[in-house]
C-alpha cells in the first residue's frame, strides 16, 4: 500500500498518505481513464468507458479524501555561489 501511495501522489500531484495499515505485497491491476488523473474534483463518468479514478477506488474498496495535513517540505532560504579553491 505504501507505493500505491507514492504512485497516486505522482499522478494526482497531492501527497497521498497511506492510512491502511496492510502490511505486504498486492497485486492492483486497474485502467482508468488517463484523463482522469488531471481532474481536481473526482466523477464517475469519462466519455472513453474507462472507469475514473474515483469510481476504480471505489471498487477496489479504497476511500480516498482530500484532508488538510502537516506536510514535510524542504525550503531553500538563500543560495550563494562558492569560492573556488
Amino acid at each position: 500500500m505504501p507505493a500505491f501511495a507514492e504512485f497516486l501522489t505522482r499522478q494526482l500531484g497531492h501527497p497521498v498518505v497511506d492510512e491502511t495499515g496492510y502490511k505486504g505485497t498486492f497485486d492492483i491491476d486497474v485502467k482508468v481513464s488517463s484523463d482522469d488523473w488531471h481532474h481536481r474534483v473526482p466523477s464517475d463518468s469519462d466519455p472513453s468507458g474507462l472507469p475514473t479514478a474515483a469510481a476504480a477506488m471505489r471498487e477496489l474498496g479504497i476511500k480516498v479524501e482530500l484532508v488538510k495535513g502537516p506536510v514535510e517540505m524542504l525550503v531553500i532560504d538563500s543560495i550563494d555561489i562558492p569560492n573556488p579553491n
